[in-house]
């Protein structure tokens, strides 16, 4: 059964997730930078080294907005609370 307490704890777990994603991040781009350049300066390094970048920026763009998902999947879940919050007090409120 969903009850408008288990939609503000979702809402809460979204938001959290979001939060815990960005931390993770952040972790791993200081782990990553901390490796230096591992490709080396030869062509092959060059070539392989230009693939590790682009692949690791988008990487970061899409860890962002997954973050972003949640966050706006937690507001809708909010508001779904409220509104069932305020639904379940009308209808007690009639009874």
């Amino acid at each position: 059964m969903v009850s408008h307490s288990s939609l503000h704890g979702a809402s809460g777990g979204l938001s959290g997730a979001a939060d815990d994603l960005e931390e993770e991040v952040v972790a791993l781009r200081t782990d990553l930078s901390g490796l230096g350049d591992i490709w080396g300066h030869g062509l092959l390094g060059a070539t392989l080294g230009d693939v590790d970048t682009s692949l690791k920026r988008r990487l970061f763009e899409r860890c962002a907005e997954l973050a972003e998902e949640y966050r706006g999947s937690s507001g809708k879940v909010g508001k779904m609370s409220d509104t069932h919050h305020a639904a379940e007090s009308e209808i007690m409120r009639q009874i």
